[in-house]
């Protein structure tokens, strides 16, 4: 008769083990539904596959549209390097007979060494401006030691004190 006692408190231990493991579960999936609802009515009642899809196709498309940003990027890159994007201006005076800086040159250079000088020069009669071009480093029309001046002072090695 003991046995058949402590067989059925064992039986009964079971069941309240049991019991308080089916009561945490049955609260865990009440919440995961109360989680499902809100994911649902956030998601506007679609299924997860719709959503990954359109997650995927959206997620292609702002990669094509960054492969073509960093296109436009190169190309305003290269089309950058042509622009003249650094200015130096030089006074002088024309010749020994007139005293003060009236005459001028201004440079205007970019990264692949073109330039565009214009100069001024002050005299008794008047002023005539002219302009001169280089490509690549190379000037078309020789350059006076001013206007030699105004294109090296655009130079990177003279912006960073090297001369």
């Amino acid at each position: 008769m003991e046995k058949l006692y402590v067989i059925c408190g064992i039986l009964a231990l079971g069941l309240i083990v049991a019991f308080v493991f089916i009561l945490s579960l049955s609260s865990k999936l009440n919440k995961m539904k109360k989680e499902q609802k809100k994911l649902e009515d956030e998601m506007g009642n679609e299924s997860i596959e719709k959503l990954l899809i359109k997650s995927i196709s959206k997620q292609e498309n702002i990669l094509q549209e960054i492969s073509k940003i960093k296109f436009d990027i190169e190309n305003l890159e290269e089309k950058q390097k042509h622009c003249f994007d650094k200015v130096e201006i030089v006074r002088y005076p024309a010749s020994s007979e007139i005293g003060p800086k009236l005459s001028y040159s201004v440079g205007l250079t970019n990264e692949v060494d073109d330039a565009l000088i214009i100069t001024g020069l002050h005299y008794r009669q008047g002023l005539q401006v002219y302009y001169k071009q280089v490509k690549e480093g190379v000037p078309e029309i020789e350059l006076s030691e001013e206007e030699k001046s105004v294109v090296r002072r655009n130079k990177a090695d003279y912006v960073m004190g090297k001369k």
